[in-house]
């Protein structure tokens, strides 16, 4: 799905910043399992091994309530607050040393 404007690096951030801010942070399994993919699906998403499907995608979007403009461009303006400010917290979770999520 060369066609998609972000990189599966930037994109998979985003995910594990998701799973983070969704109160998964160390459960990659179940986080999958409410999207209805596979830990290892998720565990390569995440790490940029593999893009995840355009449905894929969708299906995080329903479940999550994040927008397409969020996972494709980082852009938050049309998220809930409580979930921007989860986002952003996880985000900087992420940036500290072995912050894997």
């Amino acid at each position: 799905m060369s066609d998609l404007p972000d990189d599966r690096q930037v994109i998979g951030r985003r995910i594990a910043e998701l799973r983070i801010a969704w109160g998964y942070k160390r459960n990659q399994t179940g986080f999958a399992a409410l999207l209805g993919i596979t830990r290892s699906s998720l565990s390569n998403f995440e790490q940029g091994l593999r893009r995840p499907t355009i449905d894929q995608l969708g299906r995080i979007r329903k479940v999550t309530g994040v927008s397409w403009d969020w996972i494709f461009h980082g852009n938050d303006d049309a998220l809930r607050y409580d979930l921007v400010k989860k986002l952003k917290e996880a985000h900087e979770e992420l940036k500290k040393p072995n912050g894997k999520g």
